[in-house]
């Protein structure tokens, strides 16, 4: 039998308990994984989803010239971008001190 593991799943929900070590990971992780879309998505040129549109803006963020003048060094533009579509979707892992079924298992188990 063939037991399936997501590591990235894995390391997000470790960064959803404020584990600083599984946040950088995740962030790693993903930034690699974008690197394939954010070059497809520059090639298209397209805001076809919500990704897509979050990676174009990056790139006139980076280079505010972006399509219209040509970029020097495509591959480090490109993981520039994946870096900071990274950073914004890891920078919004909050870490839950207690869940909010803890929290209603609180208020319903207090003596009265």
């Amino acid at each position: 039998m063939h037991l399936y593991s997501n590591t990235f799943s894995e390391l997000l929900a470790q960064a959803c308990t404020g584990n600083a070590l599984a946040r950088v990971r995740s962030c790693e992780d993903l930034e690699r994984a974008l690197v394939h879309i954010v070059r497809q998505t520059l090639r298209e040129g397209i805001a076809g989803s919500q990704l897509a549109r979050r990676i174009l803006t990056e790139a006139r963020r980076i280079s505010p010239d972006f399509p219209f003048a040509p970029i020097r060094n495509q591959d480090e533009f490109v993981r520039e971008i994946a870096r900071g579509v990274c950073a914004e979707v890891v920078g919004r892992i909050q870490p839950r001190a207690v869940s909010d079924l803890a929290v209603a298992e609180t208020v319903i188990s207090t003596p009265n």
